[in-house]
């Protein structure tokens, strides 16, 4: 989307989702990644230009996807507001930590926890990550590259990890955006004092 969508746009469109899936006489589970699920369930100052999910429990996965479109017609946005690209990440994962968040009419919403979320990030490596990481790396108390390392080989093999070689250009080597991640929270550490 070209657009950003907040907390509050988020969890709207998650509700008017739910809402659709049981005037449909359906029902779905979807686990929440990237920056939607930092923006609803961490930051509520954070914003996405999508809500990146994967669905795990389902009735009718066509049905699933008629509602999204319905409510990607009524808002003017793109079929793939809420999309799945995140799936290859996920199905990456060498173990899995998500939280129950609620229920929204007849879609139940997990969240990925705080700690898959930055190996996540860790594993995209991406210059446009590193605030998000940042934010992460405070709230579990992560101060050095061999924590941020031990994070990202607990969910991601390293066969997985050897995906590296193949990256798009504009990503960074995993043990570049570690040494970024750890300078910058040094950095905001010595202007603040904390």
């Amino acid at each position: 989307m070209d657009c950003q969508i907040d907390k509050e746009q988020i969890l709207s469109l998650l509700h008017e989702l739910g809402d659709e899936l049981a005037r449909n006489q359906s029902f779905a589970t979807i686990n929440v990644c990237g920056g939607a699920a930092i923006a609803i369930a961490y930051n509520s100052q954070k914003a996405s230009d999508d809500i990146d999910a994967v669905l795990v429990d389902f009735d009718e996965r066509g049905k699933f996807f008629d509602c999204v479109k319905q409510v990607a017609v009524r808002h003017g946005l793109p079929e793939n507001w809420l999309n799945e690209d995140v799936k290859i990440f996920v199905n990456s994962l060498r173990e899995y930590s998500y939280l129950d968040f609620g229920k929204l009419g007849a879609l139940s919403i997990r969240i990925a926890s705080e700690e898959q979320l930055l190996a996540m990030k860790l594993f995209a490596a991406r210059r446009k990550d590193l605030a998000d990481a940042m934010l992460l790396c405070k709230s579990l108390n992560i101060q050095t590259k061999e924590s941020l390392s031990e994070v990202l080989e607990k969910y991601f093999s390293e066969r997985s990890r050897n995906f590296e070689l193949f990256r798009l250009k504009d990503d960074m080597r995993f043990s570049d955006f570690q040494d970024e991640i750890i300078s910058a929270l040094k950095e905001e550490r010595e202007l603040t004092g904390c």
